[in-house]
């Protein structure tokens, strides 16, 4: 084989390596443009995600629990008793309605300005607060008979207690069956009275406590609405999806060793 056919055929082969390299170049820029789409949609679901926001903002309304788990994590739980329930199922979800209608991914993805937030504001707070007071009957969970009845053997378990603890102080003999059997007369006079107490005493407790709560949803919502400040969320979103457009444009080229066809005869 003389030299001009060894070039010949090496030329061959380049074309062929040449047809081959450009085929992989684009696969693999397909395979890479497919990882970015995938990565800026997981990117933009994440930033405009706002279930769990809602979500805690559910435990709390609903009354949960907050406490440790097994292995050390902050988890929600069903609360022992009623105490930490403010508000009746219909309360809850008329809150959740109003939550739900302001922080969402289009208020994310809006455009306010300070005047447009703060009138925004003012209406949450307004209807927040006068839906909740002028139907508070209805708004705030009020104790079923079992759970007045719980109430109230704790309040005479207490004052059996106290009753007992004076005949000790006085020192005279306590009679535990005596004392038990005392109250309960004294209670059985007026246990209707005692269950009616109970459920305006718990109404009032309530009340006292939703100011709090409500503060708390009215600052979710205001955080919401200031992601959206003149765009800045989704002009946020656009930027990032620039930056990786810039960082993922063309594929590093190969550099050249030499020159002509055979660069290792070339001394």
């Amino acid at each position: 084989m003389n030299e001009e056919q060894a070039e010949g055929i090496y030329a061959e082969q380049q074309v062929q390596g040449t047809t081959a390299d450009a085929g992989l170049k684009q696969t693999q820029q397909a395979q890479q443009q497919i990882l970015l789409e995938e990565r800026e949609k997981g990117i933009a679901e994440a930033q405009l995600e706002v279930n769990e926001i809602i979500l805690e903002l559910y435990q709390i309304i609903e009354g949960k629990k907050l406490r440790i788990g097994e292995y050390g994590q902050m988890e929600w739980g069903k609360a022992d008793g009623t105490y930490l329930k403010i508000f009746s199922e219909y309360g809850v979800q008329k809150i959740m309605h109003i939550v739900k209608n302001y922080i969402n991914k289009n208020t994310l993805l809006s455009n306010f300005n300070t005047e447009q937030i703060n009138k925004v504001m003012l209406t949450v707070t307004t209807e927040l607060n006068d839906l909740i007071l002028l139907k508070y009957e209805d708004f705030f969970h009020v104790p079923s008979f079992e759970e007045c009845k719980t109430i109230l053997e704790e309040r005479m378990k207490t004052k059996e207690d106290l009753r007992k603890y004076a005949l000790e102080l006085m020192g005279k003999e306590v009679n535990s069956d005596e004392v038990k059997r005392e109250i309960k007369e004294e209670m059985e006079r007026g246990i209707e009275h005692e269950i009616q107490k109970i459920r305006e005493e718990e109404r009032r407790r309530r009340l006292k406590e939703y100011g709090s709560i409500t503060s708390y949803i009215e600052h979710q919502i205001l955080t919401t609405l200031n992601r959206a400040y003149k765009g800045e969320e989704r002009g946020s979103l656009r930027r990032h999806t620039s930056l990786s457009e810039v960082s993922t444009t063309g594929m590093p080229q190969t550099p050249k060793v030499g020159g002509g066809i055979f660069p290792w005869s070339k001394r």
